[in-house]
Order: structure tokens, then sequence, then C-alpha cells
């Protein structure tokens, strides 16, 4: 009889905390992904570069320009971009999350979002999660719209250089 309490004892309590845990500090999260084809990416000479070598080169040193992609989607720039428009656009959202300042959204953004390189091909695969089902879609095509924007200044700044490189 004290063995069976004991058990029922433990239920109810482990119910219970269930329940605070659901109700109190659970936050669902609804995932969006996509795969974005990155184009025209520039690829290395196999023996020799016959055109010279480019004169813009990866600050990253990694040679592969796709992980210089991932961590422009997972930078501070980036979250900081997001952050100015979702907090005009959905704050209630990010009131779900605890985010009350930059500071404690730069620390979040790189949980949410998910990025990996699909092996042998130029696609990236990119998961966002959000906490509200009726604009995870929006805040997705948000982040993705940000990113195309980045990568395009990034884009246009090696362009530049490579113009004043050529004209000395």
């Amino acid at each position: 009889l004290k063995e069976k309490k004991i058990i029922i004892f433990g239920l109810v309590v482990g119910f219970s905390l269930f329940l605070v845990y659901l109700f109190l500090f659970y936050v669902p999260l609804y995932s969006s992904k996509a795969d974005l084809f990155i184009r025209n990416i520039p690829k290395n000479d196999i023996v020799t570069q016959y055109d010279g070598g480019s004169a813009i080169k990866s600050e990253s040193g990694y040679s592969n320009p796709l992980f210089n992609m991932v961590q422009i989607f997972k930078s501070d720039d980036m979250s900081t971009r997001l952050y100015s428009k979702l907090s005009k656009g959905y704050p209630a959202d990010l009131k779900k999350f605890g985010v009350k300042s930059q500071k404690s959204w730069q620390n979040l953004y790189p949980t949410l979002v998910k990025v990996g390189i699909e092996p042998s091909t130029d696609v990236l695969k990119v998961s966002f999660n959000w906490v509200n089902p009726k604009n995870s879609e929006m805040v997705f095509e948000e982040v993705i719209k940000e990113f195309k924007n980045f990568n395009l200044e990034i884009g246009k700044s090696v362009e530049t250089k490579q113009r004043k490189y050529l004209d000395k």
C-alpha cells in the first residue's frame, strides 16, 4: 500500500510539473524550410589560373564560397538587419521569445536559423523556426530577402574593388 502511494504521488507530481512547463515555459516553434540555389559562384581553376587570379581574396581563408554564405546567414550583421525589421512588424512574436533588446535577439537568432550545404551542389538548405504559425512564412521570406540584399551589397563591393584594381 505504501509503495502504491509513492508511485501515485510520483506520477501526480510528474504530471503537474509537465503541465507547469507546458503552460508557463514551453514555446512551440514552427519550422519553414527552403532550398536556395546560389548562382554564379566563382570556381577556381584546377591547374592554374589563366586569368591571372582574382584581385579579391576570401577573407575567411576557406575555398568553398558556400561556406561563406552560411556564415553570412548566421552573422551578427544579418541578425541586426532582421531585428530592425522584425521589431517593427512582429513585436508580439519577439515578446513570446523573451527578446527585449537587440543583444538578446543576436543571442537567439543563431538557434533559430539552420543552414547547411547540399553536397556536390550549389544549394543551401535553410530552415528557420518561428513562434507564430501565421507569421512563420512571412518572417522566413523576410530572412531570405535580407540575405539576398546582404549578398547583393557584398557583390557590389567586390565589383567596385575589382574595378578600382583594374583602373590602377
